[in-house]
């Protein structure tokens, strides 16, 4: 059972919102555009924001408190605040690929839907590429660090047959779609 809390929005969590990282490249009165968009809902710890296969409609940025990735059962990860998740509906338009649940109480996310942004695309074209720009930034960066990682685990495998798995897994991760 979801206890989950809309918060009123006023001028303090929309400056809340704005002091993302997310945002720091758009201009205020480019954010101005956006901010009647944007929900802040607030959850309890062990609460799901979303599942694994649902639809979530867009993009969510952690405000305070912490969450978890969790796919087919297995934690793969914290996200804090500052930190998104969800972009894969927005760029994608697939269903989420890991649940995402609140570590802490008062766990709080700004939440923007797709049609949003879809609508911003026409009405504030300055602010979703700028927008847009900077989720690929932040996909750029996630992909360098899992680059790293798996360069510091392929350096200390003795075994070779383990280090050709691990060059395949890479192989295949980066590979273009066609």
């Amino acid at each position: 059972m979801n206890f989950m809390e809309i918060i009123q929005r006023n001028e303090e969590t929309i400056k809340k919102v704005k002091d993302m990282s997310i945002f720091r490249f758009i201009p205020q009165e480019e954010f101005k555009n956006c901010q009647n968009y944007i929900n802040i809902i607030r959850f309890k710890k062990g609460e799901d924001i979303i599942r694994q296969g649902e639809i979530t409609g867009g993009i969510f940025i952690v405000l305070a408190g912490k969450v978890s990735v969790i796919r087919d059962s297995v934690k793969l990860s914290e996200l804090e605040k500052g930190e998104i998740f969800g972009e894969g509906e927005i760029l994608l338009g697939r269903p989420a690929s890991a649940t995402i649940k609140a570590e802490e109480d008062g766990t709080e996310v700004a939440y923007i839907i797709r049609g949003a942004l879809e609508a911003l695309e026409k009405s504030a074209p300055r602010f979703t590429t700028i927008f847009y720009k900077t989720i690929a930034r932040i996909l750029m960066e996630r992909l360098i660090n899992l680059d790293r990682e798996y360069v510091n685990i392929a350096s200390k495998l003795k075994n070779t047959e383990e280090a050709q798995k691990i060059k395949e897994l890479r192989e295949k991760i980066f590979k273009t779609p066609k």
